[in-house]
């Protein structure tokens, strides 16, 4: 891993600064001397701020790599963007195209051995005014024709050229398209809940990713650094270096979403959980929540029942949902009739 990398930063004179150039080395787990010379401090003037260069190795640059030896990262809404870039252009041009179709607009046009004398001594032609009004129609001076001039479009093509651009903005973004265009047009209940659960995947994913990549990096650097110092405490009490190892056992718990079908998704998590394919505490975490502060309300509310008075078998039924076992009947005293040893 001792393989230097180049990334370019430009300065460009007059205190401009744009992506590409001054040459930064990037080496990881080797200490050389182009390191060296790259962590001096230097800085750069920038509109009248002072900025400072730091090592390419100093900073977390994470991104998904797109292309083999990717060196920088592509903002994940380029392609959203630039597909709604073209259809705001449609749709403008579109709508400017309705307008004028909806004027009823054209031209007027003469018929021949009519209009304007072109051997007129003058050489100015009489303006034509024609005064419109909604309803009414007027007389045309003779030999003179109206070209009616009605642009058809948009007709059919712009809900398909819509649907297209929106799909593949939906798709850039890792959005269903039905949430992402909020068209809920020609889907049914299996369609909708395969793209959500697609969708949520694709979110699950991009939570690991940015765990990995920057949350918990972050976290190590930041409490290594804070348990040297005296800093990281729980409540009145400063925790020890020695025991880091312990404190950076945690688990990152990304956001989750409801259930699409509560009642299937539910009886499927239980059965999988009484054939020992998942455990209560994934079940829990599937949901966003902390396994640990659902064990506690629990064990609370049953010791408040009991302090209540409740007996057991309805708590347990109220907590995991088990029919309470009915009571016995009391046992009944020997009928004396019925004993011969009465007397």
């Amino acid at each position: 891993r001792g393989a230097a990398r180049e990334s370019p930063v430009d300065v460009q004179s007059g205190g401009r600064i744009a992506a590409a150039a001054a040459r930064v080395v990037e080496v990881r787990g080797v200490a050389l001397e182009e390191w060296q010379r790259a962590r001096v401090q230097q800085r750069v003037e920038c509109g009248g701020a002072r900025l400072e260069r730091i090592a390419a190795g100093e900073i977390i640059h994470g991104f998904l790599e797109e292309i083999e030896g990717q060196r920088r990262g592509i903002p994940w809404a380029a392609t959203a963007l630039w597909r709604m870039h073209m259809l705001n252009g449609f749709e403008k041009s579109a709508l400017v195209n309705a307008r004028v179709g909806a004027s009823k607009t054209g031209f007027f046009e003469w018929r021949d051995g009519y209009g304007p004398d072109e051997d007129d001594a003058d050489g100015v032609e009489e303006e034509l005014v024609i005064e419109h009004a909604g309803g009414e129609f007027q007389e045309l001076p003779e030999g003179l024709t109206f070209k009616e001039w009605s642009p058809q479009y948009p007709t059919n093509e712009f809900g398909p050229f819509r649907k297209a651009m929106l799909q593949g903005a939906g798709a850039g973004l890792g959005v269903a398209y039905v949430s992402f265009a909020n068209d809920l047009e020609g889907v049914n209940f299996s369609s909708i809940r395969q793209g959500v659960l697609d969708e949520r995947e694709h979110w699950q994913d991009l939570q690991e990713w940015l765990i990995e990549t920057l949350v918990d990096r972050v976290y190590r650097g930041a409490l290594e650094v804070g348990l040297l110092l005296g800093q990281v405490s729980d409540g009145r009490i400063t925790l020890r270096p020695e025991r880091r190892l312990k404190f950076e056992s945690v688990i990152w718990q990304g956001r989750r979403w409801p259930w699409v079908d509560p009642t299937k998704d539910v009886n499927a998590e239980v059965t999988a959980k009484n054939n020992l394919l998942s455990a209560p505490s994934e079940i829990i975490r599937k949901q966003g929540r902390d396994p640990s502060a659902v064990w506690r309300t629990m064990s609370s509310d049953i010791e408040e029942m009991s302090a209540a008075g409740i007996p057991r078998d309805f708590i347990m039924a109220s907590i995991l949902g088990a029919a309470p076992t009915p009571a016995e009947p009391a046992p009944q005293p020997p009928d004396q009739e019925d004993d011969p040893d009465a007397e």
